[in-house]
């Protein structure tokens, strides 16, 4: 996949394409039912995939208090479109003078003349040009002189929920890993560095990787059974993500014990999934009952995470 950082860096315009337009923050299943359609088009037509996407989020622009934490970073998103098969990437900066473009150049300036838009693909809720004030039905009558075609896509349920960035947040901030990961069509990952910890875990005899993940968004403070992705390897384990009441931590870390794992993981790149909510984050009046309550997490995750007859 070709990836541009602003439609004004491509080498030269398209002589055709066909576009879809929007965050794709988390690129959840409604994303994905869009990107295949756009694909099977580009094929049909013998033309590229575009996807048109923005870096940052339109609402950290003009509301940055109120916008909402990410689910992907910028890169993750591009990975992912790229791996669901689109040929070309835009990612636009979204700066106050692109924000002040008209509908009619949007149109106009990025999708004919630079995209050659042939097909267009948009959500039901798409909106664009200054102040986001115009919306599909207002697309579709600028692209009509250019010959240009729009599809308006409607939402998509899976067990009668909306996939929606919106509704990925809630879960995930919620705890509801499980509910994330069906309209992703994949778990909910963090990923980043092991940085040092206090060690506290391997005095307590389950030694714990701190990781300083990349993603704005958290899981509700709680433990969880996820895999650990690591140098190719794919490991059951028990994350815990909060403030350790027992030990009265005053910020919020994410700690994985790697079950049955024996090195060093400081520096290492880890990526964590999240596969199912265990239990909320409470305070033990001794250490020991703490371990006593890790050992049963385990045992838990095991069931949740290793196949039965795995010899784990």
């Amino acid at each position: 996949m070709e990836r541009f950082p602003g439609y004004q860096t491509l080498p030269q315009p398209l002589s055709g394409s066909v576009v879809t337009i929007g965050n794709f923050d988390g690129v959840h299943r409604g994303h994905q039912a869009i990107l295949a359609q756009v694909i099977e088009k580009a094929k049909t037509l013998g033309v590229p995939s575009v996807a048109y996407t923005f870096q940052p989020h339109p609402a950290k622009l003009f509301r940055p208090q109120l916008a909402p934490p990410l689910i992907s970073t910028y890169t993750q998103k591009l990975d992912l479109l790229e791996s669901y098969g689109i040929d070309i990437a835009v990612e636009q900066p979204f700066t106050r003078e692109f924000a002040h473009y008209s509908p009619e150049r949007f149109v106009t300036s990025i999708l004919h003349e630079t995209l050659g838009a042939r097909e267009i693909f948009a959500g039901f809720d798409f909106s664009f040009g200054k102040g986001g004030k115009a919306d599909v039905q207002f697309l579709r009558e600028l692209c009509e002189p250019y010959g240009i075609k729009l599809h308006v896509i409607q939402p998509l349920s899976f067990e009668s929920i909306v996939a929606s960035s919106t509704k990925v947040r809630e879960f995930v901030l919620a705890g509801k890993v499980a509910g994330a990961a069906l309209l992703l069509g994949r778990p909910f990952v963090l990923s980043g560095h092991v940085v040092q910890g206090d060690q506290r875990g391997r005095t307590l005899g389950f030694p714990t990787a701190n990781l300083d993940a990349e993603q704005e968004l958290r899981p509700a403070r709680g433990v969880y059974a996820c895999y650990a992705l690591l140098q190719q390897q794919r490991l059951p384990a028990v994350v815990n993500i909060g403030m350790r009441p027992t030990f009265s931590t005053e910020h919020v870390t994410i700690e994985a014990h790697l079950l049955d794992f024996q090195g060093d993981l400081y520096g290492k790149p880890l990526t964590l999934e999240f596969v199912e909510y265990l239990r909320a984050e409470k305070s033990f009046d001794s250490a020991e009952l703490l371990v006593e309550q890790i050992d049963k997490d385990i045992e838990c995750a095991k069931d949740i995470l290793i196949p039965s007859g795995d010899s784990h």
